[in-house]
């Protein structure tokens, strides 16, 4: 045998142990970048969908997030190592948040809002029907395909009933994680009435917003504020700021309470994350936040206690209920009267 020959064979022979080797080992090392890979979009806020690797080139489909695309999750992923390709495509948003939100204006009904099924949006019209009779309804709401069927569905029709209690204008929004009731009643005795039946009605595991208002009576006597209907400050994380949904509450509360004689207490609260020494200060400044702006707003400056994350309202095992667990609460101070 020729010395090229000889040389040649050589070659050949270890190209073949080579390619048997990487067969061997090749699912292997697929599943190990698999893996890697999804960690790494994970750990940057990206939804996997699926990811398969021919060899160290990779295939990968992510859900689209918003303000998020393509080219970012590529980068990602052709940063792990081992990687050689790694090609991402995204798959637009097909499940929806579930959500209703009906407003009354005077005489008109307007509905909006995704709804799951065709059914549950027909039978949600007759509820509208038989709730707001004569009214004129607009029907805007949605269906398409939800993350789940939502809680609230349970108890829609009682929960739609309370807005014919509230005139001329209110608003309920319902959600996976509340239920918003907004509006103005005739009196005081009716506010309380609509706002035990709200609690009563509420399905488990929402939160309750209400910003009720009754208007000042003709007695001398001025109107007191009960504390069902006294609003729940919120705050973001690790902030002392109220949150946009929340802020919209305090204007109806300072109309109401300038009326009153009452004298309040602000009690600040915080969620578990972080050491207790840490959200107990924090509760105290948003208790402080609050009683702030409310003396801003022409009150008497309220008290100011605070609890840090002792007295959760919610599990903070999940980030819905460390979210309702940042708030601050109102607590009128009997015995206690305004000069």
């Amino acid at each position: 045998m020729s010395k090229g020959a000889f040389i040649g064979l050589g070659v050949a022979v270890l190209a073949g142990f080579f390619a048997v080797g990487f067969g061997v080992y090749r699912p292997r090392i697929e599943r190990d970048l698999v893996l890697r890979t999804q960690k790494a979009l994970e750990q940057r806020s990206f939804e996997v969908q699926d990811t398969r690797f021919s060899g160290r080139d990779g295939s990968v489909r992510i859900r689209q997030a918003e303000g998020r695309g393509v080219s970012e999750a590529a980068q990602v992923a052709g940063s792990v190592y081992g990687v050689r390709v790694a090609r991402v495509v995204a798959d637009e948003e097909r499940n929806a948040e579930p959500s209703l939100r009906v407003e009354r204006i005077g005489e008109n009904i307007l509905v909006a809002g995704v709804l799951p099924t065709l059914e549950v949006q027909k039978s949600f019209r007759e509820t509208m029907e038989q709730a707001f009779v004569g009214m004129t309804i607009k029907d805007e709401s949605q269906v398409s395909e939800v993350v789940r069927t939502p809680p609230y569905l349970l108890g829609v029709r009682p929960m739609v009933g309370l807005l014919s209690s509230i005139a001329p204008n209110g608003l309920l929004e319902l959600s996976e994680r509340r239920v918003l009731l907004r509006g103005e009643v005739a009196e005081v005795t009716t506010l309380n009435r609509v706002s035990e039946r709200a609690r009563a009605l509420l399905p488990k595991g929402l939160s309750l917003d209400l910003a009720l208002t009754a208007p000042p009576t003709v007695s001398q006597d001025a109107v007191e504020v009960t504390e069902l209907s006294l609003p729940i400050f919120r705050f973001g994380f690790d902030s002392v700021e109220l949150t946009s949904e929340t802020a919209s509450l305090v204007a109806p509360f300072i109309a109401q309470a300038k009326q009153s004689q009452a004298t309040w207490r602000v009690i600040g609260h915080a969620d578990a994350v972080g050491t207790d020494a840490y959200n107990w200060k924090l509760s105290q400044r948003r208790a402080e936040r609050v009683a702030d702006l409310l003396a801003s707003e022409g009150l008497p400056r309220p008290e100011t206690d605070w609890k840090g994350e002792r007295e959760p309202e919610a599990n903070n095992g999940t980030a819905e209920g460390r979210a309702f667990n940042r708030r601050a609460q109102l607590q009128k101070v009997e015995g206690l009267v305004r000069k």
